[in-house]
């Protein structure tokens, strides 16, 4: 899942600066290569990098999980079945 993403769920708006950017970079300087998340409102921001901090740089390890729909093993991480993509069961 995308930190945006993450941010969404918490209820902090947040938008990609240079999505849409060009990446060869040569062209129209390295500052506009690189993506970059911004914060609506700056009162978000400490809880935006807890956020980011414990689960993308340090996210928790979950046991693998058995789909209830296909009976498929899926890691830990992932959300929905890779196979049915049925939603976890726990």
């Amino acid at each position: 899942m995308s930190a945006k993403n993450l941010l969404q769920r918490e209820g902090i708006e947040s938008f990609v600066k240079n999505d849409h950017s060009n990446t060869s970079g040569g062209e129209f300087g390295i500052a506009n290569m690189f993506l970059e998340l911004w914060i609506h409102q700056d009162i978000d921001y400490d809880k935006a990098s807890d956020i980011i901090a414990r689960k993308i740089e340090n996210p928790e390890i979950k046991e693998s999980w058995i789909c209830s729909a296909c009976k498929e093993k899926n890691d830990g991480s992932f959300d929905f079945c890779w196979q049915c993509q049925a939603e976890s069961n726990l």
